[in-house]
This record gives structure tokens, C-alpha cells and sequence, in this order.
């Protein structure tokens, strides 16, 4: 079967500073997979299976299977709940685009509002640039295999123990293991990135509403102006808030 990256064995080390380097290189290499560890480096490893009777080692595939069919299903899902999250933020920061150019063409032509709202906007429109980073296509793992991976040269194993279903549910193992492994660290790496961009729309929202808030003491609420230029210049008053 088609074997993943997989980390090469470490050489014998030489003089002291060498593991700490190597140690320090390892770290940093292998970071992105701390959430979910590659039990299994290398398909050496995986040779200890031989151990397993027929039935164990087709049960071992079918959970695996089992698991990439969930990784799907949740990837889809979560593709669903970003498209329609992404959908959310391009609608409202079109509306407050569309407010803004609105506030331009009147008489008064109110600086602050028009600024909240492109502030807004462009939060918005970058958080959904994020979101979109999440849904992009990319490659991930399905359940089962290609055909022309039965090829002899395809194997792990050696072709002097000839070919024998045994040897192929090992290498299937294999390859499922890889496969879950690498999907699992898209979709944490796509959870995450989601994340950030919720976290940044509701900041976002939080600071508008907040502006919007001091726009509107500012302007409706009598002597309240004149108490807030005691702390703001009087020319970025004048600019932000003049009717």
C-alpha cells in the first residue's frame, strides 16, 4: 500500500550539543501533531501485527475504516456550519457598506457613523477571508483504496514472504493509520482557524456596538460633549462625531 511521510530513525548522536539541537529541531517538527500523536512512525512498527490472527487484524481495519467514515462526516459538517457562518458575514458586512455609502450621500454626512460602519465592514470581511480558509478544498483521506495499490511494488512488505492476505490487512493498517492521523490534523488545524474568526467577528461587533454607543452620547445627550473634550482633543472630536 502507499506509505505516508513518516519521520526517519534518528542517527547515533556525537558530542553533547548535538542532542540538545536535535532535540530542539524535533520539537518544533513535530508540534502540529502534540494534539494527536503519530503512534506509529514508521511501518517497521506496524510489522509487530504479524502477532494478530486473521480476524483481529480484519477487525483493527474495520474500526479504522469505521473512524475515517466519522472524520468525514464531521469534516462535512463542519464545512456546512462555516459556509453558512461565512454566508452570516458577507451579508452583514455588505449591509453596513451599504449603510455607510448611504450616510455618504446625505447632506450631514456624519463622519462617525461612516467610519463605525467601514470599520466594521472590514473587520467583518477579514474574518470571513478566515472562515473561507476553512472550506477551501484540499486533500483528506476517504475510506478504502485504489485498486493499483495491490501492486507488488506498492508493498512494504518484502516480495521474498510472497502475498498473503495477512500481509495486506498489516499494510492496510498502515495506511489507515496514516490516513487518520494526517485528516485529524486538517480538521484541528481548520476547528482552530474557525475559531479565531468567531472570536474576532464578536470582538469586532462588541467594539461597533460600543462606538455606536459613545456616538450616540455624543450626539443626543445634552453637555456630554463638552464633558468628553476635557479628555479627547477637540479637532479628533470635531472629526469624529461632527453632525
Amino acid at each position: 500500500m502507499v506509505q505516508g511521510e513518516v519521520l526517519d530513525e534518528a542517527e547515533p548522536y556525537g558530542p553533547w550539543p548535538i542532542p540538545l539541537v536535535s532535540l530542539a529541531v524535533n520539537v518544533l517538527v513535530l508540534l502540529p501533531f502534540l494534539k494527536y500523536p503519530l503512534r506509529m512512525k514508521d511501518f517497521a512498527e506496524f510489522e509487530r501485527f504479524l502477532a494478530f490472527d486473521q480476524d483481529v487484524l480484519e477487525q483493527i481495519v474495520r474500526e479504522g475504516e469505521l473512524m475515517l467514515e466519522a472524520q468525514l462526516a464531521t469534516a462535512n459538517a463542519a464545512d456546512q456550519r462555516a459556509l453558512t457562518y461565512l454566508g452570516y458575514l458577507v451579508a452583514t458586512s455588505t449591509a453596513s457598506v451599504g449603510a455607510a455609502i448611504a450616510l455618504l450621500l446625505t447632506e450631514k454626512r456624519p463622519i462617525g457613523l461612516i467610519a463605525i460602519a467601514f470599520i466594521f465592514a472590514g473587520g467583518l470581511l477579514y474574518a470571513a477571508f478566515k472562515t473561507l480558509n476553512t472550506v477551501t478544498p484540499r486533500a483528506f483521506s476517504f475510506p478504502g483504496n485504489l485498486p493499483e495499490n495491490w501492486i507488488t511494488t506498492e508493498w512494504n512488505f518484502s516480495t521474498k514472504r510472497g502475498r498473503k492476505i495477512k500481509y495486506a490487512l498489516i499494510e492496510q493498517c498502515f495506511t489507515i493509520n496514516q490516513a487518520i492521523c494526517k485528516n485529524k490534523i486538517d480538521m484541528d488545524t481548520n476547528a482552530s482557524t474557525l475559531k479565531k474568526s468567531i472570536g474576532l467577528s464578536i470582538k469586532i461587533t462588541a467594539l461597533a456596538g460600543a462606538a455606536l454607543f459613545l456616538y450616540a452620547l455624543v450626539s443626543f445627550v445634552p453637555n456630554f460633549a463638552h464633558a468628553i473634550n476635557k479628555f479627547v482633543p477637540p479637532a479628533l472630536t470635531q472629526l469624529s462625531f461632527r453632525q
